[in-house]
C-alpha cells in the first residue's frame, strides 16, 4: 500500500494540509457564517415567541378578569333581579291573603249577623210560645190572669237568657 510508504509522506502532509486549509477557508468564510445566521435567527425567532407568549398570557389574564368582572356582574345582577321578583310575589300573597282574610272577616260576620238573627226570632218565638203554655197552663189550673203581667214576665226571663248568653 503506497499511502504507508514513509518517501511519500512529505507529499500526502503537504497536500493534507492544502486541503485542510481550503476547507477550512471554504467552511470559514461560506458555511459557519450560514451557521451563525441560521443560529441568530433561531435565538431571535425564540426570543419573538417568548415574547408573543408572554404577552399573549397577559391578554389572556385580562380577558379572564374581565370575563370574572362580567360573571360577578351578572351574579349580582341575578340576585338583585330574584331579590325584586322574590319582594314582589311577597308583595302579592300580602295582597291576596289580606283580601282572602278581609273576604273570611265579611263571611264571619255575615253569619254572625245571620246567627243573631236566627236566635233573636228563635227568642221571639220562644217568647210566644211561651205566653201560650202559660196561658194554657192558667186556663188549666182555672187560674186567671193578667196577659200583661204574664207577657212581661216571660220577657223578664228571656232577656235573662239573652244576658247570659251574651255573656
Amino acid at each position: 500500500m503506497p499511502q504507508f510508504d514513509p518517501s511519500v509522506f512529505p507529499a500526502q502532509i503537504f497536500w493534507l494540509a492544502v486541503v485542510f486549509g481550503l476547507f477550512w477557508l471554504i467552511m470559514a468564510r461560506m458555511g459557519l457564517p450560514r451557521v451563525e445566521q441560521i443560529y441568530k435567527d433561531r435565538e431571535q425567532r425564540i426570543g419573538d415567541d417568548l415574547d408573543a407568549a408572554e404577552r399573549m398570557n397577559n391578554e389572556a389574564k385580562a380577558i379572564r378578569d374581565a370575563y370574572q368582572a362580567t360573571l360577578a356582574k351578572a351574579r349580582d345582577d341575578a340576585a338583585a333581579t330574584t331579590g325584586k321578583a322574590r319582594e314582589a310575589a311577597t308583595r302579592r300573597l300580602a295582597e291576596a291573603q289580606a283580601e282572602v282574610d278581609a273576604k273570611l272577616d265579611k263571611r264571619q260576620r255575615e253569619a254572625e249577623a245571620d246567627i243573631a238573627r236566627a236566635r233573636n226570632e228563635a227568642l221571639d218565638e220562644m217568647h210566644a210560645i211561651s205566653v201560650d203554655v202559660a196561658k194554657e197552663l192558667l186556663a188549666q189550673f182555672s187560674v186567671t190572669g193578667n196577659t200583661n203581667k204574664l207577657k212581661a214576665s216571660v220577657k223578664r226571663e228571656l232577656a235573662g237568657v239573652r244576658a247570659e248568653e251574651a255573656q
